[in-house]
């Protein structure tokens, strides 16, 4: 009598975004039985990386998720998860026509991201735009737009701020722009920190674009037209724009999953719950770490690289195998300052920067070729070419790179 064929392993996969896509199709390649859920509030996947684009005017394509999970065999569900019961391996959510409904999952790849933090300084939820949806960047332009010449207050120095500035002085000559940062840009040889270079070619590119730089002082409260600083001044605006501080969703601490104090959940070297193992967590919404590169900050590029390593893991775990140890690391970061000008910083493994970098439009040509090879990565388009070699002794690190996102 033949044995009787094994049943499909659940995964249910929360968040549509780099992380969750990037997870989804991974597994419906691996031609095994699962049975995959995506369940996102959104219907469709917009790339965060260019919202700033949305908020100076212009078009930013959509993917359907149904479109591009069917085909694969992976159901989506539109729908806002209410609650998650670890315990019983169960989830409760709200569909899209209001309807509830519970899910239960064998694994549960928790890849939910990270939103603007709004309420930590007093009056942003109430007087400052933040990059959470297109529909939010859409709003950002519609507000510029009543305005001849638009006085407007970015908040944060960090990628997206500089982005968002940038962009707006290059879409809309007339506004007058302001970039408030805490402290100056980071001093070079710290994670996350820019050869002397980058930081002189910034302040340069805001001088030629009268891009006001604030630095030194902190916000530390909005009301309606007016920002108030930890130095007692204060500047008026017609927009303020908050890109300071993301965090992940308060999801996994009320259910009882282990996380750290931002609310990241704490991940083992397989990016398995320590808690509750059958839980996989990626992107912004996990603490990981990998030898090679140390903590992982939150962005895109650790999002695919989790991902892929995710992917890896349930298929390990399915095999009743030990899950491979998540292997990462950095390679550059890159400012895009419009569309024809921009910065990319080389950096080594642990994301120090190099005395690597490029500046201009060979910048912004190998800014536009990530972030397209960022949808190519996932699999939602063809591969793209590159456009430029990069250096020949940042070789070794980046083919060493490719591999996390195979």
């Amino acid at each position: 009598m033949a044995a009787a064929a094994s049943k499909p392993l659940r995964v249910v996969i929360l968040g549509g975004g780099y992380a969750g896509l990037t997870v989804a199709h991974r597994l419906a390649q691996q031609k095994r039985g699962w049975s995959i859920t995506l369940i996102d509030a959104k219907s469709e996947f917009t790339e965060r990386v260019r919202l700033h684009q949305v908020a100076a005017g212009q078009a930013l394509a959509g993917f359907d998720y149904r479109s591009f999970l069917t085909p694969l065999g992976v159901e989506f569900i539109q729908a806002e998860v209410m609650a998650l019961q670890p315990g019983l391996s169960a989830l409760s959510l709200r569909r899209i026509d209001g309807s509830e409904a519970q899910l239960g999952y064998d694994y549960l790849v928790y890849a939910l991201g990270s939103s603007a933090k709004i309420d930590v300084v007093p009056g942003v939820r109430e007087h400052a735009h933040v990059f959470q949806s297109v529909g939010a960047a859409q709003q950002m332009y519609a507000t510029l737009a009543q305005f001849q010449r638009p006085r407007v207050l970015v908040v944060g120095g960090g990628l997206t701020g500089i982005e968002t500035a940038a962009e707006l002085a290059e879409c809309q000559p007339h506004a007058q722009i302001t970039l408030a940062i805490d402290q100056p840009w980071g001093k070079a040889m710290v994670p996350g920190g820019f050869d002397r270079r980058i930081i002189a070619y910034l302040q340069q590119s805001f001088e030629k674009r009268h891009i006001a730089l604030r630095s030194g002082a902190r916000v530390l409260a909005l009301r309606a037209g007016h920002a108030e600083f930890s130095d007692g001044s204060e500047l008026a605006f017609d927009a303020c724009i908050w890109t300071s501080g993301f965090a992940p969703p308060a999801l996994a601490r009320a259910a009882g999953i282990g996380v750290n104090a931002h609310g990241q959940i704490l991940t083992d070297s397989g990016l398995r719950s320590i808690s509750h193992p059958n839980i996989i967590a990626v992107g912004d919404a996990a603490q990981a770490a990998s030898d090679a590169a140390g903590p992982c900050r939150m962005g895109s590029a650790t999002a695919l690289a989790m991902g892929t390593a995710a992917a890896r893991t349930l298929k390990a775990l399915a095999a009743g195998r030990t899950p491979p140890a998540f292997q990462f690391v950095y390679l550059f970061r890159n400012i895009s300052l419009g569309r024809h000008d921009g910065v990319v910083q080389f950096v080594d493994r642990r994301d120090l920067p190099r005395r690597v970098v490029w500046t201009g439009a060979n910048a912004a040509a190998w800014k536009e070729y990530i972030c397209r090879s960022t949808l190519s990565t996932i699999g939602l388009t063809a591969a793209e070419p590159v456009p430029a070699l990069p250096p020949v002794r940042m070789l070794p690190q980046l083919l060493r790179g490719l591999q996390q996102y195979a």
